[in-house]
């Protein structure tokens, strides 16, 4: 256990107290001029007497502080006691006697009448009677005379015979097989093949119209040149042609023929055909005239002619 000094100034007067406080842990203890103690301490109040005052001794140096004791456990709650019994009950008092009623008095006068209320809201419609009866139906009045027919009006003129209709008609259109071929040694006209057709006329005044169309190519070199004729033919008899011509040259070799006609017929079967001639040829080069009309029907050269009956 440590030490602790403990000094304090010359009191200056009698009867003065001096506070000691006491460690409760380990009795340590020291002076205090005022106040209380730390609640793990022991409070002693000390009377000083009167005598003459010695010297002021010198001040010690201040101790450690004590350790804080653990408190101590908690004492244990003392029974509850037995309670006593209850008390009896008091007796209960006398009911008073109920008074006597008194007489009724006299009835008081009839008051003035008041004023009379507003009219109330006009309740709804009742619900309509039933339907009377049907009266009787009346009897049928009779029937009037009946009316004189009129006469029968006069029968209008037969109207004017309509124009025929147009049975009968028809086109076709045939094209080329493949190439005629004219040389400057064939003379005379030549059947451009595949350009032939038999139409069958029914009416006896119709027209057929006819329409040619193809290439001609001219087989030589730049600056060689022909001349050809395409023609029309009705059962064997020309009826329209024409002559065209083709160079070649440097960007060129072949020309188109087009010829057409409206030729009147009979009726009966009637036969078409396109022919083709050299008219002429000059060849610088040397080269035998050849030139080539129409072609295959899917070569670009191929020829077409078509052949329509019209009826007046």
């Amino acid at each position: 256990m440590g030490t602790t000094a403990y000094g304090f100034h010359p009191f200056t007067q009698a009867n003065d107290t001096v506070i000691v406080c006491v460690n409760q842990a380990n009795g340590d203890m020291h002076a205090i001029t005022g106040g209380t103690c730390k609640n793990t301490e022991e409070q002693i109040v000390l009377q000083v007497g009167t005598g003459a005052s010695g010297n002021t001794g010198a001040t010690g140096a201040t101790g450690p502080a004590g350790d804080t004791g653990a408190n101590g456990p908690q004492g244990a709650t003392g029974p509850q006691g037995v309670a006593g019994p209850q008390g009896a009950t008091g007796a209960r008092g006398d009911t008073g006697l109920t008074g006597t009623q008194g007489a009724t008095g006299p009835v008081g006068a009839t008051g003035a009448a008041g004023p009379t209320g507003a009219v109330g809201a006009t309740g709804p419609q009742g619900p309509g009677g039933a339907q009377g009866a049907t009266g009787a139906q009346g009897d049928t009045g009779a029937q009037g005379a009946t009316g004189v027919a009129g006469a029968n009006g006069a029968q209008g003129a037969t109207g004017a015979t309509g124009a025929a209709g147009t049975t009968g008609q028809g086109g076709t259109t045939v094209t080329t097989t493949s190439a005629l071929t004219l040389t400057s040694t064939t003379t005379g006209w030549a059947l451009v093949p595949g350009l032939s057709t038999t139409v069958n006329v029914t009416a006896s005044n119709a027209v057929l119209y006819l329409q040619t169309n193809g290439v001609i190519a001219t087989a030589g070199n730049q600056g060689d040149f022909a001349s050809v004729d395409v023609r029309i033919s009705v059962d064997g008899v020309p009826v329209a042609w024409r002559t065209f011509d083709d160079e070649q040259g440097r960007f060129s070799f072949r020309t188109s023929w087009s010829v057409d006609a409206a030729y009147p017929t009979t009726a009966g079967t009637h036969t078409v055909t396109v022919e083709a001639s050299l008219r002429s040829a000059s060849f610088p080069s040397g080269l035998t005239p050849t030139v080539f009309v129409g072609g295959t029907s899917t070569n670009p050269n191929h020829g077409m002619l078509s052949v329509l009956t019209l009826n007046k």
